[in-house]
């Protein structure tokens, strides 16, 4: 039996555990792939305090060294399903059954790919699902926002900033996102729309270079920022949700049942940024520990 039991070990499960280590909790953290999430796989953090720039492997083995010196290691095992209701939380994974007082979830979310040829190929290299992350990359080249939502539209209009130009495509005739915002992409000089359009392959060598259209044939960028939506990885868990499957909490992490908290992209965050995961996972530790206080 354990005081806490942390799913995931991104940048809001990880900082979770060091804060209840801290705390002189006694804790599992389960991961079932590797340290990090999403940012072990981005090519470069530049928008994290305190590092300038940063590879996210480098930042992510960081963070392991971070969790050793803490004397906590990550177990790795996937977890199937999970027993959330009463004091006495069981959590089942593929190897093994953990028990806890209180549980923090903090599974992230996937990326909603366009599922085209080149797309798996070049992620990382032409290919980005966040236009803050990766953007100053591919200062004054041009480059490709697919998507029709408000994350499209304020990545386009931030591209458009620092891009010589940006080609926005969408598979609709009308945007899906806020009027304002359709209204100020369409006002910008450099973005160009290809509306009721769809990206159908991604080109290159070692780098993207060109993407294909439909209807439009081959058109040359440098990068192509999906902006489709993401999926969190919430399924398991018989919580209370949005429409589109984030844990719902309040501004303490807590979810619909007792002792179970969300943070990072797995919950109802307004942005999904390693920073803010990263104190989502802070806040739930210490709603965590005060929570186990109260019992």
């Amino acid at each position: 039996m354990k005081d806490v039991i942390i799913i995931g070990s991104g940048p809001a499960g990880a900082l979770c555990a060091i804060y209840l280590k801290r705390y002189g909790l006694d804790i599992e953290l389960i991961e079932k792939s590797f340290v990090g999430g999403q940012a072990a796989v981005t090519s470069e953090i530049e928008n994290y305090l305190g590092f300038p720039v940063i590879d996210g492997a480098e930042f992510s083995f960081n963070i392991s060294k971070q969790l050793k010196k803490m004397e906590t290691k990550p177990i790795k095992d996937d977890i199937v399903s999970v027993e959330l209701l009463g004091d006495v939380k069981k959590i089942i994974g593929k190897k093994n059954e953990y028990f806890s007082k209180a549980v923090v979830i903090a599974t992230g979310a996937r990326r909603r790919k366009l599922g085209v040829k080149g797309e798996e190929e070049f992620f990382g290299r032409g290919v980005s699902y966040c236009a803050t992350c990766d953007g100053n990359f591919y200062r004054n080249k041009v480059v490709a926002v697919a998507g029709g939502g408000n994350t499209a539209l304020e990545e386009a209009l931030f591209l458009s900033g620092i891009c010589q130009k940006v080609y926005l495509i969408h598979r609709r005739e009308d945007f899906r996102g806020y009027l304002w915002l359709s209204e100020k992409v369409r006002e910008k000089e450099n973005i160009e729309l290809l509306l009721s359009s769809e990206i159908t392959e991604i080109k290159g060598d070692d780098r993207v270079s060109k993407i294909v259209v439909s209807g439009k044939g081959e058109i040359d960028v440098s990068a192509v920022f999906v902006a489709i939506g993401t999926i969190p990885n919430s399924e398991i868990f018989d919580l209370e949700k949005t429409s589109n499957g984030e844990i719902i909490t309040d501004n303490k992490m807590s979810c619909s049942e007792k002792g179970v908290f969300a943070c990072g992209d797995v919950r109802n965050t307004v942005m999904k940024q390693i920073i803010t995961a990263a104190a989502d996972g802070a806040i739930a530790a210490e709603s965590a520990m005060k929570y186990l206080m109260e019992k």
